[in-house]
């Protein structure tokens, strides 16, 4: 396929799996009802409705982008401009992650199991409606200190002893923060 173009994978859900595992592919839209998996490589897109998982390599592109299934995310990177929108949830596992100069819209729930993700020039929005469930030790990182979260739904530490860590990223919040487990550090944002 080639900038541009609209694919069409027409097989029933949960019998195929699309894997990207280098080189650079620049789509319009795929549209596949089983899942895309991005070990390698960059993918970039205005549109995967089905379900992605970024394990490696990088999700780029400039323009928004909707995802209309699940994002499982445990590595690698986002960049590029505009918003990335998640309409049936994220899972962000632990790993180091990094998104560079995008929006990552959550609409319905988030969970985080732990590790670290740095927001350079990005924003993490939690959408009224949205919950955010970090569910041990994270930290969002900003250096040198241009990243955003915004809540407006509920952020919810529910696990781990330790912190839910903000270094060097402002927490705007109009919604609920609740810390069950651990602590919350709002350090230099």
């Amino acid at each position: 396929p080639q900038a541009g173009d609209i694919v069409i994978i027409d097989r029933p859900a949960g019998e195929l799996t699309i894997t990207h595992r280098s080189g650079a592919t620049s789509l319009k839209s795929l549209r596949c009802r089983g899942s895309v998996q991005l070990s390698g490589g960059t993918l970039s897109a205005s549109e995967i409705d089905g379900d992605l998982s970024i394990s490696g390599g990088t999700l780029g592109g400039n323009g928004d982008l909707s995802v209309g299934g699940m994002l499982t995310w445990t590595s690698g990177s986002v960049e590029g401009l505009g918003i990335v929108r998640v309409e049936k949830g994220i899972v962000i596992g632990v790993g180091n992650k990094a998104m560079q100069g995008r929006t990552l819209q959550n609409v319905a729930k988030a969970t985080i199991s732990g590790g670290f993700m740095n927001l350079g020039n990005a924003v993490f929005h939690n959408l009224p409606g949205g919950t955010v469930e970090v569910q041990n030790d994270f930290q969002f990182a900003s250096l040198p200190g241009t990243g955003r979260f915004i809540n407006e739904g509920l952020l919810l530490k529910s696990g781990g002893a330790g912190p839910l860590d903000f270094l060097w990223v402002p927490l705007d919040n109009s919604g609920t923060v609740e810390i069950r487990s651990g602590t919350l550090w709002l350090r230099g944002g």
